[in-house]
């Protein structure tokens, strides 16, 4: 099944082009496809940053499925995801739309949601959190803060990925009975339009099916609680059947269903979600995968990005090739929770040096974020190689010796959402390049001179007296 969307009803904030192809935001690309899967929808009505939007698009888009869904305004964010969850509970299609800010703090109602296996989708326009002064510009705050929730996360480049992440978490959602995130960046992926390819209704009903259909149970643990079908979309509230709902643990039962969960629910998402993501591929010719590389079958040296800095990214690499002959390549993350490990060991070992890209610093910790998760997984390609045939690591290649893995090098930039400029990004390649040492805090795109430099100045001959 190839679909793009060709013969209905133009959606709001888009214009059609004589090629079949339409111009929209990532904002609009997800009102799209949420309101062709029947979706309700809550949102937040006090929020006055790039989500609002979202709640503005809702009541102006034009496509047949729009008479369907009806959404329900609430007065914060952390109240809208609770009623979207609910929503679930009762078998329904739903999705909440916040920002970076309100998801980080709503964390104890998405522990919760994720606590009932609710096939819940959220779309979270990330931001920057106010540290010094606030920002509503983009920023991986929000999306960094719940990656212990419990849900699973994707991360989109531009309106196009947006639009095709929300489906892939749609039906991976109700393939596993786990909830999903989709993150894009507040204003550059949210209010950035381009030409995309969207599917209809009748597309998306075939792709994902209806909430009430009857399937397969896909795993041996939801066989043990509904047989060998259920509902797509589980109706866990009853009004005619009572249930208890979040009951206190004890000590040990706790302990018990946090051992269980990770062995028979999450266990099974990474070999879920490449699946999903196969099936998104082969329904409509794009290629999509968890990790999206770029130039990376001959790269000597890669650049690891995740979310709008993907383009720039891509540029660099071009540009490099082509004036300077360097071997330079791209990996894209799409699924950031769970990383798809394996696939990025192989990707990254055995090449001379990585820059990892990160809108975010390290705060406190030895590493930002992104970087200390490469360093753990270089780390399993070393375990691998030391027990061979007893490697603990599945699906991980080995690294016999420690020349087989790459330099890491970090590199913060975007703060507060400042765009990434590609010239820093040439300029930090060719620092690798050189095999010049990794340096600590880099920060992309920020001078430092004047009173700072002089600060700095003051600072090292009072730690080293010279």
């Amino acid at each position: 099944m190839k679909f793009f969307r060709s013969h209905d009803k133009p959606a709001a904030e888009s214009h059609r082009r004589e090629t079949g192809t339409d111009v929209m935001d990532g904002a609009a690309a997800i009102v799209h496809v949420e309101r062709c899967a029947g979706t309700t929808a809550a949102f937040s009505a006090g929020d006055s940053g790039a989500a609002a939007r979202g709640a503005v698009l809702w009541d102006r888009d034009q496509t047949p499925a729009a008479a369907q869904s009806i959404p329900v305004e609430c007065a914060d964010e952390a109240m809208a995801i609770a009623v979207a969850s609910g929503l679930v509970e009762s078998g329904l299609r739903a999705t909440a739309i916040v920002s970076g800010g309100g998801l980080a703090g709503a964390q104890p109602t998405l522990a919760s949601i994720a606590s009932k296996h609710l096939p819940l989708v959220l779309h979270v326009f990330d931001q920057a959190l106010q540290h010094a002064g606030g920002s509503d510009l983009a920023g991986h705050d929000g999306a960094l803060a719940s990656q212990n929730s419990g849900w699973f996360q994707l991360a989109a480049w531009d309106a196009q990925s947006a639009a095709d992440l929300s489906i892939i978490a749609r039906r991976l959602a109700e393939q596993m009975l786990l909830p999903g995130m989709v993150l894009q960046e507040s204003w550059l992926t949210s209010h950035r339009a381009m030409d995309l390819h969207l599917p209809t209704p009748a597309d998306l009903t075939g792709f994902l099916g209806r909430p009430g259909d009857r399937i397969p149970t896909p795993t041996a643990a939801q066989a043990m609680l509904f047989g060998d079908h259920r509902r797509r979309v589980p109706g866990i509230v009853n009004v005619d059947c009572a249930m208890l709902s979040g009951a206190v643990h004890r000590e040990s039962s706790y302990a018990e269903y946090i051992a269980a969960r990770q062995a028979y629910t999450h266990a099974g998402v990474p070999a879920a979600a490449a699946a999903v993501f196969a099936d998104y591929a082969a329904a409509t010719g794009r290629a999509i995968s968890p990790v999206v590389s770029e130039h990376c079958e001959d790269a000597h040296y890669l650049i690891v990005t995740q979310g709008s800095a993907f383009a720039s990214a891509r540029a660099v690499a071009r540009h490099l090739r082509q004036s300077k002959g360097l071997r330079v390549g791209v990996v894209n993350l799409a699924l950031l929770r769970p990383l798809p490990e394996p696939a990025l060991a192989a990707l990254l070992l055995r090449r001379r040096a990585v820059l990892v890209l990160e809108r975010h610093t390290r705060t406190l910790a030895g590493d930002p974020p992104l970087l200390a998760a490469l360093r753990a997984i270089l780390a399993k390609t070393l375990e691998n190689g030391r027990w061979r045939e007893a490697a603990t690591h599945h699906g991980f290649p080995l690294a016999k010796r420690l020349e087989d893995l790459p330099v890491l090098h970090g590199a913060s930039y975007g703060l507060g959402g400042r765009e990434l400029q590609p010239a820093d990004v040439v300029a930090a390649i060719e620092r690798i390049t050189e095999k010049q040492p990794p340096v600590a805090d880099l920060v992309l795109g920020v001078e430092y001179a004047g009173l700072w430099g002089l600060l700095h100045h003051l600072d090292l001959l009072a730690t080293h007296g010279k």
